[in-house]
């Protein structure tokens, strides 16, 4: 799967997502939606959980483990979630702000 990067840009700095355009998604990490939100990571992570707990979405439809190369120069295989997780979390995080 070939996937080209998105920078999307938050008042605070560019965040990169990973593109699926075959698929017509974009992929990010716990981080990176946190970082568009605005929010921190642990409020990411319980609006994920619910939604997969409630099977909203399914798990294996929307959750993919991408390499990552970290700073250490070791490669860790991280969690990402596509567009629909990072829709749903994001409905609900501006939902609590308003």
């Amino acid at each position: 799967m070939k996937n080209d990067i998105v920078i999307y840009q938050n008042k605070s700095g560019a965040i990169e997502l990973r593109g699926d355009f075959k698929k017509e998604t974009l992929w990010a990490n716990q981080s990176q939606i946190a970082g568009l939100f605005d929010v921190d990571r642990s409020v990411i992570t319980k609006h994920i959980n619910n939604i997969l707990k409630n099977k909203e979405l399914d798990e294996n439809a929307v959750c993919a483990k991408f390499a990552h190369t970290a700073e250490d120069g070791k490669t860790y295989r991280v969690q990402h979630y596509n567009l629909d997780v990072i829709l749903s979390v994001g409905y609900r995080t501006n939902s609590a702000k308003d």
